[in-house]
């Protein structure tokens, strides 16, 4: 429970020095008179703890902090936190020194001398053999990483083992690695060099505490110790002197040479600066939080850190710009229209009041306080112009209202209005004819023959701010109207119809090569060439909307100001991009980082911004004058490489990993994502695009956090960068369908379709297979009574016969044969009757049956034909059945339709054989055939129809539907060689697997 406690605690309070607050910038640090402005960090706005042991920047742009308790990684915004609770991989919590290999793998050295790396987002303690206390490391130019123990032991490490490397048996403090593959090793008792394999003492420094050391950038290097500080260059060691109040004894020792050979010290007085032979303290009065230095580092942006005891972090940027104010001298903070006049001074109005910078002092330029004054211009002849507002200048001692003044030899002159009236006077210009040029809120007008003459062809209802003359002579003029431009007395007029980004023109200027750029109110930047305008800030924002005015530098860079701060950029690179030879184009910007007390400027007026003679640059501000050396202004800035921090999906935490990030449908997604950049954050721009979402990469925006809602199902691609860079991080996401819409459901839907449907059929099946059923049950029902109603028939036919038979041995007298006969009769009705309930019978009764009509009907006939019988051995009377009666009707006709009518004794055959499953019967007779019994049937009518043989061939059918059986029924007509009729043969063949169906 202790432990979850712990844990929970870590995470809350890394929680909270994450997002910190932006530091706090010293106010003493915008004096002029300093070199820095100083940004302040301690406990109270993200870090750890307030002393800070070592700083170290890493390749990636990320800074690195040792605090007491806790080591603390900073990206330019916010505070990371890392301390033994809750990092796994960490020895302790804080520690006294870095390391980066040219892997790009940070080495810390804690206070308990254990090793630790970073790398690939973790940290691993080195399990170094417990004797070995680290006290410093390096890689050598076999890219092998080295450690220095406490007592002079060095190490090669192969993975977490040490092996001995030499031993300079000193206890060491430091160690320098140079570029030029030399080793130096500060010890409590000396200097020492090694090199090619050999360790040499630094005489000069023998039996001396050497505290620290550092490279010079070129092949010099820089030596602190007890004895002071050393530069050593070519083997020759030459003392750097210090100041004589300088203690060398101090806690911590750090050492800086920076890339102008500038020497950093820290001190208990401050940072020492030595520049060439100048020796200068950058302490608390100059902003610094403390006077205690613990540590110095360098970054790539050009900016110092440094740390301090118990006093938080310090971020010193060199200053491009610095403020003048009414605390240096300026008559008021508030700024208005500037101009440098032909002796250097500089005027800068404050409405009613004119401040007058010269030789580095503040004067008051106008005794007499005037009304709020908007434009000023000095003439080729040393006049001063004045413009203003309430039809002009207000001068007091006049007791009256007037226009234009200008000031000569010490005096205000009024110039008198002859035509046209004003309320607001806010541009002059001077043309290379030396003509003065006006503009106000009622036109443009020139100053001819001492007075004013409007310019005709202006519309009406424009203001004028700005005036220009460009190279070949023509006047432009910028207006809330839009751009004007007048060459030989015609006007032309540029507005949104013809391509300016808004109608409203705060500002104009002419490069040295011709080209013409033009700051708006709203619509940022555009430039004209070749009677186009291109927008800078369509599609992209990259320079604040409104701009008041536009200087280029000697060095072809152009430079604005704007309410949020001043902006430059090349105008190599400005074309460049307008000309489509690049996507990118490099704007800096700069603020408080550089020196801006204030970063509003004010404009909308002629004089928003000058160039002067030395080449620097003056715009105005709400806080006051802002100076601009180009010269001190930093290279541009590395664009870092983005990273992706969190992603939320409803406001929880999604795992970060190289697998496809699963996104629920209609899902709220958040990404957060950052660059470790330590210049001023509006020089760092992110763009994002979702593909499959977002058509095109984000507008570049400070903004580092991308929101999604309601993304359809599908498969993305999310994509950031910093604007400038081409590295990208990307995640992966997959937002699969609803339930309802994915290919498992819809499946479902097809496979529960099919089901219903199948039961459907199924079920109508089922219901049309019962009433076929139910119909082929009434169906047998209905063929079973046919088939009884057909034996009916026939038994009567049989029996008639049997009485006729009777009858005819009665009526010729011949008892004994009617005796025999009807015996006979009698045995054949009793077999008949057992056999009456059932629609077979046996093959041994069927045969008994038929014997005995046959003798009957020899009997009848007087043994007119012989009758013979046979039978395969293999067939079983017993057990075979056949339907009853069956046989009779052809045994029947053999003997009543061929064997009667024959002319020589007849002979009936019966034949029961066995093939395979089939029993085949045939009945045979030699008799006269088929075509005469006809002939011979209808010659004669005495002869009662027979019905026997139609009935049982409907008896056969009725059978075979209702057994679902084969019983099929031959007739063949036997011919001689004469094709003479010589009887008929009877086939039937009946399947053995015929099952009788009994009632």
């Amino acid at each position: 429970m202790r432990l979850f406690l712990l844990i929970v605690c870590g995470i809350l309070l890394r929680s909270y020095t994450g997002y910190a607050q932006s530091g706090s910038f010293s106010q003493k640090s915008f004096d002029p008179l300093h070199d820095y402005t100083i940004q302040i960090w301690n406990s109270g706005t993200g870090l750890p703890q307030n002393t800070i042991q070592n700083i170290i920047q890493t390749r990636d742009g990320y800074v690195w902090l040792s605090t007491i308790n806790g080591l603390a990684r900073f990206n330019g915004s916010r505070f990371e936190t890392f301390d033994q609770t809750i990092t796994p991989g960490l020895p302790a919590t804080s520690f006294l020194g870095f390391y980066e290999d040219s892997q790009n793998g940070l080495w810390l050295i804690s206070w308990n001398h254990k090793l630790a790396k970073y790398a690939n987002r973790k940290f691993h303690t080195v399990a170094l053999d417990t004797t070995i206390h680290v006290q410093t490391i390096y890689e050598n130019e076999n890219k092998e990483m080295v450690v220095g123990a406490q007592n002079g032991c060095f190490y090669r490490l192969e993975g977490d083992n040490a092996k001995a490397y030499f031993n300079c048996n000193r206890k060491i403090n430091t160690v320098l690695y140079s570029k030029g593959h030399e080793l130096y090793i500060a010890t409590e008792n000396g200097l020492f060099l090694f090199n090619n394999q050999q360790l040499l003492e630094v005489k000069e420094f023998s039996r001396t505490n050497v505290y620290a050391i550092a490279d010079g950038g070129n092949s010099d290097v820089y030596v602190y110790s007890e004895k002071g500080l050393f530069k050593i260059e070519g083997g020759l060691v030459q003392e750097v002197p210090l100041p004589d109040d300088l203690h060398t004894s101090n806690n911590y020792y750090s050492l800086l040479v920076d890339e102008k050979s500038r020497i950093w010290l820290a001190t208990q007085k401050g940072v020492l600066i030595i520049d060439g032979k100048n020796r200068s303290y950058c302490d608390m009065s100059a902003g610094l939080s403390s006077n205690s230095v613990s540590a110095i580092s360098k970054d790539r942006e050009g900016n110092i850190w440094v740390g301090t005891l118990n006093s938080g972090l310090n971020k010193l940027t060199p200053k491009t710009i610095r403020m003048f104010s009414k605390e240096t001298g300026l008559i008021g903070d508030l700024c208005g229209p500037i101009v440098e006049l032909q002796n250097k001074a500089i005027l800068v109005s404050h409405c009613e009041t004119i401040s007058k910078w010269e030789n580095g002092i503040f004067s008051l330029f106008n005794p007499e306080p005037l009304g709020c004054v908007w434009t000023m211009l000095e003439t080729k002849n040393g006049e001063v112009w004045l413009g203003g507002n309430t039809q002009g200048v207000y001068l007091k001692s006049q007791g009256q209202v007037h226009g234009i003044y200008k000031y000569v030899n010490g005096k205000f002159i009024h110039l008198e209005e002859k035509e046209g009236k004003w309320n607001l006077v806010s541009a002059l210009l001077e043309d290379r004819e030396g003509n003065v040029w006006m503009g106000c809120d009622s036109g443009l007008f020139a100053y001819r023959n001492m007075h004013f003459v409007k310019v005709a062809g202006i519309k009406g209802g424009k203001k004028i701010v700005c005036l220009m003359q460009d190279s070949k002579k023509r006047i432009w003029f910028c207006s809330d109207k839009g751009l004007g431009m007048l060459e030989n007395n015609q006007v032309i007029y540029y507005t949104v119809a013809d391509g300016l980004p808004v109608n409203g023109v705060l500002c104009i200027s002419e490069d040295r090569e011709g080209g013409i750029w033009i700051g708006t109110n709203g619509g940022g930047l555009s430039r004209f060439k070749d009677g186009k305008f291109f927008n800078f800030n369509k599609p992209y924002e990259i320079i604040y909307a409104t701009l008041y005015a536009i200087l280029e530098d000697s060095s072809g860079t152009l430079w604005f100001s704007s309410d949020i701060g001043i902006y430059s950029a090349k105008r190599s690179d400005l074309n460049d991009f307008a000309d489509g030879k690049t996507t990118f184009v490099n704007v800096r910007y700069y603020g408080e980082q550089d020196g801006m007390k204030s970063t509003e400027c004010n404009g909308g007026f002629q004089g928003a911004g000058v160039k002067l003679k030395d080449g620097k640059l003056c715009f105005p501000t709400v806080g006051g004058l802002a100076l601009v050396d180009p010269q001190m202004a930093l290279p541009g800035y590395p664009a870092p490489a983005v990273r992706i921090d969190s992603i939320l999906q409803n406001d929880k935490s999604m795992k970060q990993d190289d697998s496809v990030q699963v996104v629920l449908p209609g899902s709220k997604l958040e990404l957060f994502y950052s660059a470790p950049f330590q210049g001023d954050k509006h020089n760092l721009l992110f763009q994002y695009k979702l593909e499959g979402v977002d058509g095109d990469w984000s507008p570049p925006s400070s903004k580092c956090t991308s929101r999604y809602l309601q993304i359809r199902p599908g498969t993305y691609v999310f994509h950031a960068r910093v604007y400038g860079n081409l590295k990208e991080a990307t995640v992966h996401f997959r937002v699969p369908p609803p339930f309802w819409q994915s290919a498992i459901f819809i499946f479902f839907l097809i496979f529960l379709g099919l089901c219903i449907i199948l039961t459907f059929v199924y079920l109508k099946n089922r219901q049309i297979r019962k009433r076929e059923a139910a119909r082929t049950e009434i169906n047998k029902q209905y063929a079973e009574l046919e088939l009884r109603a057909l034996q009916a028939q026939m038994n009567p036919h049989f029996m008639f016969n049997c009485l006729n038979s009777i009858k005819y041995f009665i009526a010729t007298n011949d008892g004994a044969s009617a005796s025999i006969y009807l015996s006979k009769f009698s045995q054949m009705i009793r077999l008949f009757l057992e056999n009456s309930n059932s629609n077979s019978i046996k093959l041994k009764n069927e045969i008994n049956l038929l014997t005995l009509y046959i003798e009957m009907e020899k009997l009848r006939l007087e043994d007119s034909f012989l009758f013979q019988i046979e039978i395969d051995p293999l067939l079983d009377t017993e057990e075979t059945e056949v339907p009853s009666m069956l046989l009779q009707p052809f045994v029947e006709n053999a003997i009543h339709h061929g064997l009667r009518n024959g002319k020589k004794n007849g002979i009936l055959k019966l034949y029961f054989g066995l093939e395979g499953k089939i029993l085949k019967i045939a009945i045979d007779d030699n008799g006269v055939g088929r075509e005469k019994a006809r002939e011979l049937k209808q010659q004669s009518n005495k002869e009662h129809a027979s019905m026997g043989m139609s009935l049982t061939k409907e008896r056969v059918a009725t059978i075979n539907f209702i057994e679902n059986t084969h019983i099929e029924i031959q007739i063949e007509d036997k011919v001689n060689s004469r094709n003479e009729a010589e009887g008929t043969t009877v086939l039937i063949t009946i399947p053995l697997n015929y099952l009788p169906h009994d009632e």
